[in-house]
């Protein structure tokens, strides 16, 4: 073999090598109800589409045979089977229908095509179908019976201030048949300034006491005891602490308060963030990004939570690290119509360290019609299928 030859074979495997690219996309693949994505990376094994796609062929409409009396209101839940044995809770996707001869009985709720208001007593029938044309039947028996007793739950209730309590009341019947009757039930509370009710059964704690929440049909009432506790503060926790951030990047800080009765719940939004060095890094204090920690020069600043007389701090250090390379990765390769994936972005710096930098770069798609990727805080890299195509996610 004389030297050309060679020469002609080193050529070839160079443009070999320069065509190879590691990319990630996301793949939405649909036959009629669902949609599924693929991505693909020199970080994990590669999935090759499917052969056949997923398709709803059964749905799943609870319960089958439903009770509700003659002014309430009764909600059906619908599950699509998929022809490879998962399954998707349904909702706008569905077109519900009353037969023709029991239209009278029962109507749409024009809030939620799966509600139906029930008017006069008698056996509707109802169907929902979906758009490939699988369809499910169900029956909705209203009655008009005599009302014996309301029934509140919870019956008791201790809380904190600030929480809030969703109620339900379920009617006896003189037959002692039961039938949820929170729709037209009317709620009352003995003490507004304590624990106020809105008119669908959502209590709000305001104040320590106690207070009695009373649910009525007519003439008919039930009751429930609550005692509200006051919600005192006892200590604040910042999260993550003391992990150094390269300049440039941000990092979203979470304030948890504990409580006097050792409860604890996220306050970032009730807190008042401060940064002791603003050159180093700010904080946001406001609106949908509040404590958001933004780096800017290389040094370090505390961020300090307060509320009230309760504060903690924690020590940011920001460094001149800079990124060298950045890997994308999706927790699930394939989506269905509809669903969701959250996407990761994890970057090596010049340091060595690795970390998480979804929250600080710009995410986008090459085809929104397939497949959407929130730029958003706090969904920041969140992709969201909507239909069948493919779409590179970057």
């Amino acid at each position: 073999m004389n030297l050309t030859h060679v020469f002609k074979i080193f050529l070839l495997l160079g443009m070999l090598l320069f065509l190879i690219t590691c990319r990630s996309k996301v793949e939405v693949v649909k036959s009629k109800e669902s949609t599924a994505s693929t991505i693909d990376s020199a970080t994990q094994p590669q999935s090759p589409p499917p052969e056949t796609a997923f398709q709803i062929v059964s749905l799943k409409v609870t319960p089958v045979d439903a009770r509700c009396p003659v002014g309430g209101s009764f909600t059906f839940n619908a599950l699509g089977v998929y022809d490879n044995g998962s399954s998707v809770m349904l909702g706008s996707e569905l077109v519900w229908s009353i037969s023709s001869g029991n239209k009278g009985l029962v109507s749409i709720d024009a809030k939620k095509q799966s509600t139906f208001l029930c008017s006069k007593p008698g056996v509707a029938s109802i169907e929902a179908t979906l758009e490939n044309g699988v369809t499910a039947a169900v029956s909705l028996t209203v009655f008009d019976k005599v009302l014996k007793s309301v029934v509140v739950t919870p019956a008791t209730k201790i809380t904190n201030i600030g929480q809030t309590v969703d109620f339900e009341a379920n009617g006896v019947y003189e037959d002692n048949s039961t039938a949820s009757i929170t729709s037209i039930t009317k709620w009352k509370s003995s003490a507004p300034l304590i624990a106020g009710i809105d008119e669908t059964g959502k209590m709000t704690a305001v104040s320590s006491g106690a207070v009695v929440i009373t649910g009525s049909v007519g003439n008919i009432n039930g009751s429930a005891d609550v005692t509200v506790l006051p919600a005192t503060l006892t200590g604040i926790n910042i999260t993550p602490e003391n992990l150094p951030i390269a300049s440039g990047l941000s990092r979203q800080l979470v304030a948890t308060g504990t409580f006097a009765d050792s409860s604890t719940s996220v306050i970032t939004d009730s807190v008042v963030f401060s940064s002791s060095n603003l050159v180093v890094g700010t904080i946001s204090t406001e609106g949908s990004t509040k404590g958001l920690f933004s780096a800017l020069t290389p040094g370090t600043t505390v961020i300090t939570a307060t509320k009230g007389d309760i504060s903690e701090s924690t020590t940011m250090t920001v460094t001149a690290a800079s990124l060298v390379s950045m890997i994308v990765t999706i927790t699930q390769t394939e989506l269905l119509t509809f669903a969701s994936r959250q996407c990761t972005a994890m970057g090596t710096f010049s340091d060595g360290s690795v970390v998480d930098i979804t929250g600080s770069v710009a995410w986008s798609s090459n085809n929104s019609g397939a497949a959407t990727v929130s730029n958003s805080t706090p969904t920041k890299g969140l992709v969201s299928a909507n239909a069948a195509g493919v779409s590179r996610i970057s």
